[in-house]
């Protein structure tokens, strides 16, 4: 209920927010922690930038082991191929529940900190967070259609649980959540065909304010409604290290102000901005050394020629 009570101020738009976008993720089980460091950083980015909502576009895990594209047949997938070979839903499970708890542990330990000290209460940091389910999350559900023996062990409804016991509100692949104005999916379906819309026609298909994810790249959209009005449409990328990531692909964080009646203003943070900023693993460091270095080579620079 008291969730409920919370998501019901979001609705009506009449309030101005501010709302983080952390686009598909795509962790893999076993992965460094050079690459998986990006959790943390999302959670102590939210902690500076404090926005009101959190959400999460879907596919915050890879879900390997149940690959429409290299899975066994048996689990709906194409066929196992050499690379799927020990792939597990188990661990691919433990992975969505460990990289979301990643995610917020930075809210929840500094929020631990100020409710021990009574006089810090009013530092308490409670956003509205919200995880969506994409394409890949939903591959889940097809196991029990090929293996009917395991229907009702396996499936999104896992998902579900998970994320409602780290506290957050969990919406299927394709289930809208509107907030502000603004709907926000993993992707928008287009007609009979249900193919995910582009950035160029998803105002006219979708006929208002829209932010999605999947395709990991980035573009922006806006037209006027009326007189006065306008609608916008965001494709917000992916949040994956630089060696995950295609040549057109983007990777960063969105940070959405002053959002009210399906308008806002987008800030982005690139993926190297955020983990020099927020990282704490060795690429972060890395980040941080290669900016220092340059600085000492300018001011060496510029003392040359005093």
């Amino acid at each position: 209920m008291k969730q409920n009570r919370r998501a019901e101020q979001f609705r009506s738009g009449a309030q101005s927010l501010s709302i983080l976008v952390v686009p598909d993720t795509h962790f893999r089980p076993n992965e460094s922690f050079d690459d998986t460091d990006r959790a943390g950083a999302v959670g102590r980015f939210a902690l500076d930038k404090r926005p009101d909502v959190i959400i999460h576009m879907g596919d915050l895990v890879d879900m390997q082991s149940v690959s429409k594209w290299a899975g066994a047949k048996s689990v709906g997938g194409a066929g196992g191929s050499r690379s799927h070979e020990r792939k597990r839903i188990r661990e691919d499970l433990a992975c969505f529940r460990e990289m979301q708890r990643a995610m917020w542990a930075p809210i929840h330990r500094a929020n631990e900190r100020h409710i021990n000290r009574s006089r810090h209460r009013e530092r308490v940091y409670t956003p509205r967070g919200i995880q969506l389910l994409g394409n890949h999350c939903g591959w889940l559900d097809r196991v029990p259609e090929n293996i009917p023996e395991l229907d009702g062990l396996i499936g999104t409804f896992l998902l579900h649980e998970i994320s409602e016991d780290n506290g957050l509100e969990c919406y299927d692949f394709r289930e809208v959540v509107t907030i502000g104005g603004i709907d926000f999916s993993h992707n928008f379906p287009t007609g009979n065909s249900r193919q995910p819309v582009g950035i160029a026609q998803a105002l006219n298909k979708w006929g208002k304010s829209l932010v999605f994810a999947h395709t990991h790249t980035v573009g922006y959209d806006r037209k006027p409604v009326g007189k006065d009005g306008a609608m916008m449409a965001y494709m917000a990328g992916c949040f994956m290290p630089p060696h995950r990531c295609g040549p057109f692909e983007w990777s960063g964080l969105s940070l959405l102000t002053e959002v009210a009646d399906g308008n806002a203003l987008i800030q982005q943070f690139s993926y190297d901005q955020i983990m020099e900023g927020w990282g704490e693993g060795g690429y972060a460091q890395q980040l941080r050394q290669a900016r220092a270095a340059g600085a000492q080579l300018r001011y060496d620079a510029e003392r040359a020629f005093e």
